[in-house]
């Protein structure tokens, strides 16, 4: 974080994460800490946001994760959905994942241990008893996206403990007793386990549109032995397997994903339009996401380098900020453009930093803002890329008059 000086109020950039992690019991966030500092190198750093205190896990395969630590059940304070809500809030993941350990279905098909993963999901508190039991709760369906990753990995290279996809129980009961799961199979013959916290994952997930997937292995069998004298073990194993499962899986592919203020950003369209605005500074043709046949429009009521007609919002801040992340891909690069670019660079330098591209580009946006020297910022970024397709994008959106 970078402290702003000369009367600038020092602002906290909130991080962004790609993936969020969820636990709830020590065991499931020793083992995900451990899986992570094991790949990675290094031990998570502790993000305190808002009220909530994160865990920065690290980035694998271009994709940051965060942690997350939930209380028991889905409803509660502090509890899964409110976690989700919150961790949503703060870090605006594009994949929320509990992970962690569960209770198996079936003991002559599965072992201690297996990685269970969630296709879909039965909410089963909510029933209808009469003379017979209905199940009344959702019957949700986990994101085809994470699906498709992780069942992907599971079937071609994954070489560990074995991986059951289906559907899930999740219920707000701590359920040890062999009667009672007996009578949920029969309610649903298709599940392969259970566990209490999906339920807070889906309404939260579903309620801001973030994909959303349980994975958790096998410590017990819900039938009155949770007390074994080798729980903690069977519960240590359970997490380590589901958290190593998740690790692996990112090491193979990416799970970053473009954000929606990204995705506004014009698309290949094949529609080649001609325009002149007087913010864009530029006339000629917009074929796809490339202007060709380009000429600066600069007149002395609107040169290219006027632009103060520019409102700059947050919104546009925000476009501006993801246009220099895409140009510069490190810090050195950042640092380097501020240095050619600006006469007096050490004193913006000293203003900003971090130790992320991330926070660089945002203290560099928020001092241009407030000390009034953004049009300067935008128009010599602008005239330092003049050909570069992120630049063009840029430049139409911020003509667009709507928000």
């Amino acid at each position: 974080m970078a402290r702003l000086s000369r009367g600038v109020e020092e602002k906290v950039v909130s991080p962004k994460a790609d993936v969020l992690l969820i636990t709830v019991n020590s065991n499931e966030t020793k083992a995900v800490l451990a899986a992570f500092e094991s790949a990675i190198g290094q031990p998570a750093e502790q993000v305190p946001l808002a009220d909530r205190l994160y865990r920065n896990l690290g980035t694998i395969n271009d994709t940051q994760v965060f942690h997350a630590l939930s209380e028991m059940g889905s409803g509660g304070p502090g509890a899964m959905q409110q976690t989700v809500q919150k961790g949503i809030a703060a870090l605006s993941p594009t994949a929320v994942i509990a992970i962690g350990i569960a209770f198996g279905m079936n003991e002559q098909k599965q072992q201690m241990g297996d990685i269970l993963l969630s296709r879909q999901l039965c909410l089963y508190e909510p029933q209808r008893v009469g003379q017979e039991r209905i199940l009344r709760g959702d019957r949700s369906h986990v994101s085809t996206r994470l699906i498709n990753f992780f069942e992907g990995i599971a079937q071609t290279s994954w070489q560990g403990a074995p991986v059951h996809s289906g559907l899930l129980l999740t219920g707000e009961k701590l359920l040890d007793n062999l009667d009672y799961r007996s009578q949920l199979l029969q309610l649903e013959p298709e599940a392969i386990g259970g566990e209490m916290e999906g339920a807070g994952l889906y309404v939260a997930g579903q309620d801001s549109q973030v994909d959303w997937i349980v994975i958790k292995a096998i410590c017990d069998w819900g039938d009155g032995q949770k007390n074994h004298p080798d729980k903690d073990a069977h519960q240590r194993q359970a997490a380590q397997n589901a958290a190593e499962f998740l690790v692996y899986a990112l090491q193979q592919a990416s799970l970053k994903r473009q954000r929606r203020e990204e995705e506004e950003l014009p698309q290949k369209t094949g529609v080649s339009m001609t325009f002149q605005g007087p913010v864009t500074g530029v006339v000629g043709t917009l074929q796809g996401d490339m202007i060709i046949n380009a000429t600066p429009n600069v007149t002395a009521s609107n040169p290219i380098q006027s632009a103060s007609s520019i409102q700059w919002t947050g919104p546009k801040r925000a476009k501006l900020r993801k246009a220099i992340l895409k140009i510069y891909r490190n810090i050195k690069e950042l640092r380097r453009f501020i240095e050619d670019q600006f006469e007096d660079a050490d004193e913006i330098l000293d203003r900003i930093g971090g130790d992320n591209l991330e926070t660089w580009a945002a203290d560099l946006l928020q001092d241009a803002a407030a000390k009034e020297w953004i049009d300067e910022l935008y128009t010599i970024f602008c005239a330092t890329h003049p050909q570069h397709s992120t630049i063009q994008q840029l430049k139409v959106v911020l003509g667009d008059s709507t928000e």
